[in-house]
């Protein structure tokens, strides 16, 4: 069973090296959980796509997995 919870995101307006302007989407209950993309919508997908790899990574490594 997977529970739906919501998570917090600060989204924040930046540029790339080259002056794009970007958005970087950050999750603060995650440590160094973050993502950019090319809009606050964008940036926000992105997100969901790290907050899925940092907690698979958490659950394995608490199932000793990383050994």
């Amino acid at each position: 069973m997977t529970a739906n919870v919501q998570h917090a995101a600060v989204i924040t307006r930046d540029r790339l090296s080259d002056g794009t302007e970007c958005f970087i989407a950050e999750d603060p209950t995650l440590p160094g959980c973050f993502s950019y993309g090319k809009t606050p919508g964008e940036a926000l997908e992105m997100l969901e796509d790290a907050r899925r790899g940092y907690l698979r990574v958490m659950e394995d490594v608490a199932r000793g997995a990383n050994r």
